[in-house]
């Protein structure tokens, strides 16, 4: 009697099912992220930068997987550590500011990577059009940021309020496109040097300022003063001007000869020939590159018979203007007081 019941039951369920159609459990979702301070959870990043909206203090949101999602910030300073992960989507900034950074804080030399197509401004990766009314930064480092179009745009901006910098370890793939606020590159050691492939477009009123980083495109005209981009089989590196020290560091043209081009690089070159010897720079050429004005450098006059210029220095038409020469109670006069055998001027 009692199986009769079961089996009956049995029945009864398998007919209710039977008009429901197919039956699916759900699974949990999966945490994406959490907060660093309080281990709280979320299922996606934008429950996380929600969260974080209304709270003081720390807040730093660490990612735990790859996501693909568009996230929208929309109330204050952020802070997101990707821990190595991707997001493949857009992050759109209305207000406030974000650091991102690629490493976490479980695998420290993991990068992140935001990646989305940039070929409308519903993909770019990162699209700031910020109407804060304060001033407010983002802030990228150790991360890829990459529009997987080749000619898709990977930042841009249009937001007076913010400025974007890339601060070190960032690779850019993808176009810049600058209509209004401040974007920066900046310098930082040959591990950790930003890279940029790609165009980097401004309009003003915005602002480029680049004082280090490795690009495509020639970036001189985005230059911040005292540095400047030189041509490696690696791309457009930016430098600093005031490296050189000594003439060894000087520019050389297709010949080898050392090239004089600025008023400070003139000091270098007149105070190794004052601690030379009797054949200073013997064999070494040296050219003057442009007109030089040499206001407010005095140059104390050298050479004697034990102290003599070897080598050449050729002017190539070009002018010294202002030049000072403290030759008092000194023989030799001059700017290049004494010629060896092998010297010419």
């Amino acid at each position: 009697m009692k199986l009769k019941k079961i089996l009956a039951s049995i029945l009864a369920i398998a007919m209710v099912l039977s008009t429901m159609g197919t039956v699916v459990f759900a699974a949990d979702e999966e945490v994406v992220a959490h907060l660093a301070s309080t281990g709280e959870t979320f299922t996606t990043l934008q429950a996380a930068f929600d969260a974080v909206e209304t709270m003081t203090g720390e807040n730093q949101i660490v990612m735990d997987k790859d996501v693909t999602e568009n996230i929208v910030l929309d109330g204050k300073g952020y802070s997101l550590y990707m821990d190595g992960h991707t997001l493949t989507g857009q992050i759109k900034i209305i207000n406030g500011g974000l650091t991102l950074r690629g490493h976490g804080t479980r695998v420290p030399s993991n990068r992140g990577k935001i990646v989305a197509p940039g070929t409308s401004e519903s993909t770019y990766p990162i699209y700031c059009v910020s109407d804060y009314t304060n001033s407010a930064h983002v802030y990228f480092s150790q991360v890829d940021i990459e529009a997987s179009d080749s000619n898709g745009t990977a930042i841009y901006m249009d937001s007076d309020a913010l400025d974007v910098q890339l601060i070190s370890d960032v690779v850019v793939t993808g176009n810049i496109q600058v209509n209004k606020g401040v974007f920066v590159v900046n310098e930082a050691d040959d591990e950790n040097i930003n890279k940029v492939t790609g165009t980097l477009a401004n309009n003003a009123p915005g602002a480029v300022d680049i004082d280090g980083g490795l690009f495509s495109n020639d970036p001189s005209d985005f230059l911040v003063a005292g540095f400047k981009a030189e041509e490696t089989a690696d791309g457009w590196k930016v430098v600093r001007e005031n490296l050189i020290q000594t003439t060894e560091d000087f520019d050389k043209d297709a010949d080898g000869a050392y090239l004089i081009k600025t008023a400070e690089q003139m000091v270098i070159f007149h105070t190794e020939l004052s601690a030379g010897g009797a054949a200073t720079f013997l064999g070494k050429v040296f050219k003057i590159a442009n007109d030089i004005d040499l206001s407010g450098k005095t140059f104390v006059t050298t050479g004697n018979k034990n102290n003599r210029f070897a080598g050449t220095l050729d002017g190539q038409n070009y002018t010294l203007s202002n030049l000072t020469i403290d030759g008092a109670g000194k023989d030799y006069a001059a700017f290049i007081g004494s010629l060896a055998a092998e010297g010419t001027v």
